[in-house]
């Protein structure tokens, strides 16, 4: 009886030491499981914050690349006008620097 009695304890302990290590392996398998999808999702949340970054930065180029062009084609077109209205008074100056000289040429003939 009592070899059998300590057979059956055995036996209870080994079952016992089994169920526990088990749920230990279920445990451990669910934390990494968990932890996968964690770091995946966490992976995803940076690869959507550079996009919007990047995306971001993209347009802020495209927009300061626009204001420079904008500032470019002003200045141009402002000189332009400059360079036009140089040329129009320096041509009524001409103008009335010939005519002041040929009335004097003609005062003195």
């Amino acid at each position: 009886m009592s070899t059998v009695a300590n057979d059956e304890k055995q036996l209870q302990g080994a079952v016992s030491d089994a169920e526990g290590q088990a749920s230990m392996a279920t445990g451990n398998a669910q934390q990494q499981v968990t932890g996968a999808v964690s770091d995946t999702q966490g992976q995803a949340t940076a690869a959507v914050g550079n996009a919007q970054q990047q995306a971001t930065g993209a347009v802020s180029n495209a927009q300061g690349q626009a204001t420079t062009a904008a500032g470019n084609a002003h200045q141009q077109a402002t000189g332009a006008v400059s360079d036009a209205q140089q040329q129009v008074t320096g041509a009524v100056s001409d103008a009335q620097g010939q005519a002041t000289t040929a009335a004097g040429n003609a005062q003195q003939q």
